[in-house]
């Protein structure tokens, strides 16, 4: 009751302040500087175990390193990045150039508890990216303010791990709005972003933004690199017409929505209704605002996300909405047609030119790789990667796809369901070939993983090939090759 009671004083004393300051009233700077005080102390009692810690073994993707994917003698490198909790079953938000730049993702929480995280959905365009832990017990997520946009001059505040100091708090004001921002490490233009004047450093990559009303206002992306004082963050309505391609339930658990929602003035408004769903043929059209599911009041999209995760086959779904002045339920039960996953190969060779099966664990140690999540091409249609100075071949692994590291072929095939025609793609292959024979080590067939031995790589900084040898002497030659802007068929 007592943090409470502090928290609506503060609230209510910083609009009694900006009230004042609009008929010239005055209060000290020690009265504002302890009402700030309490707003990110409170917020920040209330909200630290929401925000995790992200982590994994880390390389930066434009240097293009072998290390990035073998192992050599170096120390491991470790990202550290910052994500917070949207849903209590542990979903977890945070940027795409967090997850781009780290493989074997991880998320410790405040107890220090750390989890293997799934990569879930990565939007590179909006430098958004979902990861899922499985929490040994329900974990607190974090409230997103559902309307209206932010005005400049609000006071914010965030909690972040910049340089690696876990769990420190930031706060400032919002001194921008609606910028234009180049990422430039993953090559990316945002636009609508927010402005801050909170010295934000790396670490604090994908941490919260709360407002008074300690909900989520935006997510820190960047630092202008020749000011100290100028950040910016993603907003919090970008964040929520993005959420449910993120989160993608229906896609993950084989049902079929028949429409789409997008946010207006934080209500959820159903568009693209298809006529011939369950939902068309109860009547929803396009334009209605959904105002309750089962009797459960739906005040944004965070509301309908946690309705949607109790729908299952056997549901019968109520929806209240609003259709000029008029209420209206519609009443009915969602198609439930799990997915089928396609062939991957086929569709592998169908839109990128390519067959694979997954490495084995010998061919995982024979390669040196850091990530047992790689794939050895079995066939190639050469002719789709023409012009390119560098091809794979046959026998090389596939590193990564769509900036993403397939974790299994169920992964893969809904990564490849999703890559449209004409999309434009980075891919890399990795090569490792025997330097006597000239052949790949998985054509050596008289070299085991036992006699592998323990296989050490010296490597120069910028290499992209780099020699290897055994207790034997056997030399082994490294390649990592990129490929950028492949069109999907």
């Amino acid at each position: 009751m007592p943090r409470f009671l502090n928290r609506l004083v503060a609230v209510t004393f910083l609009t009694i302040v900006s009230i004042c300051v609009s008929v010239q009233a005055r209060l000290t700077s020690e009265e504002i500087q302890r009402l700030r005080s309490e707003f990110v102390s409170s917020t920040y009692d209330d909200f630290v175990e929401s925000v995790v810690f992200v982590t994994g073994d880390y390389e930066d993707p434009s240097e293009k390193s072998l290390s990035e994917y073998f192992v050599d003698n170096e120390e491991a490198k470790y990202g550290i990045a910052t994500g917070f909790f949207i849903t209590s079953d542990g979903y977890v938000l945070t940027n795409a150039h967090v997850v781009h730049r780290t493989i074997n993702h991880y998320v410790r929480t405040l107890d220090d508890e750390e989890y293997e995280a799934e990569l879930i959905t990565i939007l590179i365009q909006n430098d958004l990216a979902l990861l899922k832990i499985n929490p040994k017990k329900p974990v607190k997520p974090v409230k997103f303010k559902e309307d209206f946009e932010v005005r400049r001059g609000e006071i914010i505040m965030t909690i972040g791990h910049p340089h690696d100091m876990r769990y420190s708090c930031m706060q400032g004001i919002v001194s921008g709005t609606g910028r234009q921002l180049h990422l430039t490490d993953i090559d990316v233009y945002l636009s609508d972003v927010l402005q801050t004047d909170m010295a934000l450093y790396g670490g604090a990559s994908g941490g919260p933004w709360f407002d008074l009303d300690q909900k989520v206002v935006g997510i820190t992306t960047s630092q202008q690199c020749d000011s100290q004082c100028i950040s910016y963050g993603i907003s919090h309505i970008t964040i929520l017409n993005k959420l449910l391609k993120l989160y993608d339930y229906p896609h993950r658990n084989g049902f079929v929505r028949g429409f789409r929602l997008k946010l207006e003035d934080g209500r959820c408004v159903a568009y693209r209704v298809d006529s011939d769903s369950p939902a068309g043929h109860a009547g929803l059209k396009d334009g209605d605002v959904v105002e309750s599911v089962n009797g459960a009041p739906i005040s944004g999209m965070t509301s309908w996300i946690e309705q949607e995760s109790k729908f299952n086959a056997q549901t019968s779904v109520k929806i209240a909405v609003e259709r000029g002045k008029k209420k209206e339920q519609k009443t009915f039960q969602f198609t439930f047609a799990p997915w089928k996953a396609p062939d991957v190969n086929e569709t592998l060779w169908k839109k990128i030119g390519l067959k694979v099966r997954p490495m084995t664990n010998e061919e995982v140690k024979l390669f040196e790789l850091k990530s047992p999540y790689a794939y050895v091409i079995t066939d190639i249609d050469t002719s789709r990667f023409e012009g390119y100075e560098h091809k794979p071949q046959v026998n090389d692994a596939l590193g990564k796809i769509a900036f993403v590291c397939p974790r299994n072929f169920d992964h893969f095939a809904r990564l490849l369901d999703s890559l449209n025609e004409d999309d434009e793609i980075p891919m890399v292959f990795l090569r490792v070939v025997d330097q006597k024979t000239k052949q790949s080590v998985l054509l050596s067939g008289e070299q085991t993983a036992a006699q592998q031995g323990d296989v050490h790589e010296s490597e120069s900084a910028n290499s992209k090939d780099s020699p290897s040898k055994n207790n034997s002497e056997r030399k082994i030659i490294k390649t990592r090759i990129d490929i950028e802007g492949f069109e999907v068929k």
